[in-house]
């Protein structure tokens, strides 16, 4: 932190200011202006900076996962209920 507030570090993260790490305003974009303006970047992280932007992922990931998993069990109830009916016939 206080290597940050001496003007060193370009990036200072901490777990209680929460960020986006894409748009054109996320982290990943201010990293690559800087890179192009300075030639490097010096990034400061904190122990627990980031674990509401992880914490989003894993939901974004397990919501992803559920729909496919909805997706296949639906399927494949379809194609045994057609079986069901074309067996039946």
């Amino acid at each position: 932190m206080h290597c940050a507030l001496a003007g060193v570090v370009d990036i200072c993260l901490i777990p209680e200011v929460n960020f986006n790490l894409d748009g054109g305003h996320g982290l990943m974009a201010y990293i690559e202006t800087l890179l192009a303006d300075k030639g490097h970047c010096v990034i400061c992280v904190a122990e627990g900076a980031g674990q509401v932007t992880a914490a989003l992922n894993l939901c974004v990931f397990v919501v992803t996962w559920f729909t496919f998993t909805l997706a296949i069990v639906t399927w494949f109830a379809i194609i045994l209920a057609s079986l069901v009916i074309i067996t039946s016939c």
